[in-house]
């Protein structure tokens, strides 16, 4: 058995330098899988840092059982035939794109309409039957088309949607791994509010004691019945949900991996527990001692975008000013907004939940300055 960390181009978390030098691990980019003749099997442990990772997985694993599960946990539509036995009567089907007008949607109902395989948001769009669905199909193409230069098909789908019926309440969001025994460890929990500017959605996700342990059980419970379906140990996922009237609803399942862009990281500011090498090493965790004297504490993960609409070639960001907004930053990790959409990641600490939330009404323009 080999404990795998495949990397990518874009975000590297401070956290690889951990295991870098230990031989139980191995840390191998994208390039280095694709040039090796690495083969791995059910035994191995593997972390991808990026989903466009996952091709390259795929065809160096001689588990073919094990490569259609993850595919299936990445597509949504295939996702949601395997929850029906725990979500009966939730609604879903799947169209290709071009066929978006011919949907007909009841009277009073919402749906979400977004791509089979998808990530950061990308063509999610909302309908009723007032909606004009021609202009949302032309909406949700070209979206989808500006963001093939970040990913590949297999990361975002460019042909076939699914259609799921609108899931009231608030969103949350959780890393966990299952050990080679089954269990489920939770290493996170967190809100995920939605910014007052829908092309700042993934700005903030923060947490806090009450609401860790008001979800931690039905989190572990869907993940134990997920696992009890399709019997795939030994892997990270992070998962999505909903609250709706009190039962927890997931949005969807991401494996092999943690949150992106840093998401993963929180676990280690908020609580020393680095995600990666507790996944390899399989250790169980106990949630009370990871919220030990910090029962007080409201924690924040804020991914700052590029202000929409500036010209980065006459702007840079200004680090100093965004780290004044909040009263502990644990760390600021820049990133290369030059070819991405984000130029920091920070994780932060108040005392009082409203500076965490004050996030959501940030113009990421104003952290920038003229060069």
């Amino acid at each position: 058995m080999t404990n795998y960390l495949i990397t990518g181009n874009s975000f590297s978390s401070s956290l690889f330098a951990e295991l870098s030098n230990d031989p139980h691990y191995k840390i191998i980019d994208q390039q280095e899988l694709i040039n090796s003749d690495i083969c791995f099997d059910s035994r191995d442990k593997i972390c991808v840092s990026l989903e466009e990772n996952l091709d390259e997985v795929y065809k160096h694993h001689k588990d073919e059982k094990w490569v259609n599960k993850i595919k299936m946990m990445k597509d949504k539509y295939e996702f949601r035939e395997v929850l029906k036995g725990i979500f009966p009567d939730f609604y879903f089907e799947k169209l290709v794109s071009n066929d978006i007008p011919k949907l007909k949607i009841p009277e009073n109902k919402k749906v979400v309409i977004k791509p089979v395989r998808g990530f950061m948001a990308t063509g999610v769009n909302f309908a009723d039957k007032s909606t004009d669905l021609e202009q949302l199909r032309n909406k949700l193409q070209a979206e989808i088309s500006d963001r093939a230069k970040y990913f590949t098909n297999s990361v975002v789908s460019s042909e076939e949607v699914i259609v799921e019926e609108f899931i009231q309440g608030d969103e949350y969001a959780s890393d966990s791994y299952i050990t080679s025994n089954g269990e489920i460890v939770i290493l996170n929990i967190t809100a995920h509010p939605t910014h007052d500017k829908f092309h700042y959605l993934n700005a903030l996700y923060h947490t806090n004691y009450e609401m860790f342990f008001k979800l931690y059980d039905k989190v572990k419970h869907i993940l134990s019945n997920f696992h009890s379906i399709v019997d795939i140990s030994n892997i990270p996922i992070h998962a999505e949900f909903k609250l709706q009237d009190e039962q927890l609803i997931p949005i969807e399942f991401n494996p092999v991996r943690f949150g992106g862009t840093g998401y993963a990281d929180l676990t280690y500011y908020f609580f020393d527990v680095n995600p990666f090498k507790s996944f390899f090493e399989g250790k169980s965790l106990n949630p009370s001692q990871l919220w030990q004297g910090k029962h007080d504490k409201y924690f924040g993960r804020v991914l700052a975008y590029n202000g929409k609409g500036l010209d980065i070639n006459n702007y840079k960001p200004d680090y100093d000013k965004i780290q004044s907004e909040f009263s502990k930053v644990f760390k600021l990790h820049k990133l290369d907004y030059q070819n991405y959409l984000t130029f920091a990641v920070l994780y932060v600490e108040e005392t009082n939940l409203d500076k965490i939330m004050k996030v959501l009404k940030f113009e990421f323009r104003d952290f920038f300055k003229k060069i």
